[in-house]
């Protein structure tokens, strides 16, 4: 993480997920650490996907919500959860997050 409100990256190996968490900076200013809010985020979808390893087919809203639902800290956070399973990719996108897929010069 570059900054006090950055998350981080949760992988797990057997299928292919990739998180990103970024804390909103406005709780900073309540006195609450808006980077443990997205930390903590980033913790539950490893631990979601841990205790999921048998659950196919693995959708990243789902992932993302069971996540949320684990959270204790207050804050909130922008976030994107990708996940890919064999050619299906799913995405979870909550705030102004985006992402990009670049496949085939396209």
């Amino acid at each position: 993480p570059r900054k006090k409100t950055d998350g981080y990256v949760a992988c797990l190996a057997q299928a292919s997920v990739i998180a990103v968490s970024d804390g909103v900076s406005a709780w900073d200013a309540m006195g609450i650490d808006a980077g443990a809010y997205s930390k903590e985020l980033m913790n539950e979808v490893t631990t979601v996907l841990n205790g999921n390893k048998a659950a196919f087919p693995i959708r990243a809203k789902d992932i993302l919500r069971s996540a949320w639902s684990q959270t204790k800290n207050a804050g909130s956070a922008t976030a994107t959860l990708l996940a890919l399973e064999n050619t299906t990719l799913t995405a979870a996108i909550v705030g102004d997050s985006r992402f990009i897929c670049l496949r085939d010069n396209k």
